[in-house]
């Protein structure tokens, strides 16, 4: 017999999470906008943590990358489909929360 209780624990979860995650986004850009209004790129709060500014590189490549992005992408489909490549399957489930 199914245990409806851990299916509604952990749906009540994911719906917290949710919650959760737009709350820390909406923290993290107000964080950062008093860290670049202040110009700091550490903040220490003892009884918190430490804040610290990171940057982080995002690479823009040329034509010929991407073009050879996209052949591998279609060399891959083509194994895919003859069979030579091999995969393995996870098994794991989805939860999708009613719309309120």
């Amino acid at each position: 017999m199914i245990k409806r209780e851990v299916f509604e624990q952990y749906a009540q979860l994911k719906i917290q999470e949710k919650e959760i995650a737009e709350k820390i986004t909406a923290s993290k850009d107000a964080i950062l906008a008093q860290m670049q209004t202040f110009d700091e790129d550490q903040i220490e709060l003892k009884e918190l943590g430490t804040f610290i500014k990171v940057r982080r590189k995002f690479w823009k490549y040329t034509k010929a990358v991407d073009e050879a992005a996209t052949a591998l992408k279609e060399v891959k489909a083509e194994e895919e489909a003859k069979g030579t490549a091999t995969y393995e399957v996870n098994e794991s489930f989805m939860f999708r929360a009613m719309k309120i």
